[in-house]
């Protein structure tokens, strides 16, 4: 069983509940999508909207922007227990790149840096599913599945900088992981 890093609920989170609201009636209050909260609660926004802030802000007397601060602050602190684990743990970053460089990309139902994401985590002991790789590095989640998904033949900026700057990845490790993704892009794209 994998390990989990435990992060404490969000201002979000911590505000709906100390008022007595379901995410479904915070989500009615604001005119957004209960699913929304969701995501907002697991931290998968850069700043909640206007409308959340401004009326948790209401409910507790302080200001939008004090919510918005609150979000953003706890934020930036969503890598420190993945930095943690990183101390004392490291992925085999050879048996990454021996599995990943036995795989057609060609033929391969998988997208490389989905492989290299389940390798890595799974060397961490990490859940690795998107949401939870998203969550721990944070990455917003619709860049990673997008990517993934081969919509994209160039790796974004945000994956290539947890690759290489939180994750520690050797860089010609990452650079397979690109030049792969492209060459699977173009085969898949080459077929329609």
């Amino acid at each position: 069983m994998g390990q989990k890093i435990e992060r404490p609920d969000n201002v979000i989170k911590r505000l709906r509940k100390k008022h007595g609201l379901t995410e479904q009636e915070l989500a009615d209050y604001c005119q957004v999508s209960r699913n929304y909260i969701v995501r907002l609660e697991q931290s998968l926004y850069s700043s909640p909207s206007t409308a959340v802030a401004h009326f948790l802000g209401q409910l507790e007397g302080i200001p939008t922007h004090e919510v918005a601060g609150a979000y953003s602050k706890e934020l930036d602190s969503v890598l420190e227990p993945l930095l943690e684990l990183l101390k004392n743990t490291q992925p085999d970053w050879a048996m990454i790149y021996h599995e990943l460089g036995d795989i057609d990309w060609t033929t391969s139902s998988r997208h490389p840096h989905a492989v290299y994401r389940i390798l890595v985590f799974g060397c961490l002991g990490l859940p690795e599913s998107q949401i939870k790789y998203a969550q721990y590095t944070g990455l917003h989640p619709a860049v990673l599945s997008k990517y993934e998904s081969t919509d994209m033949a160039d790796m974004p900026a945000s994956l290539k900088h947890v690759a290489l700057n939180i994750l520690r990845t050797p860089p010609g490790l990452v650079e397979l992981v690109v030049r792969w993704g492209q060459n699977r892009h173009r085969e898949l794209r080459s077929r329609d």
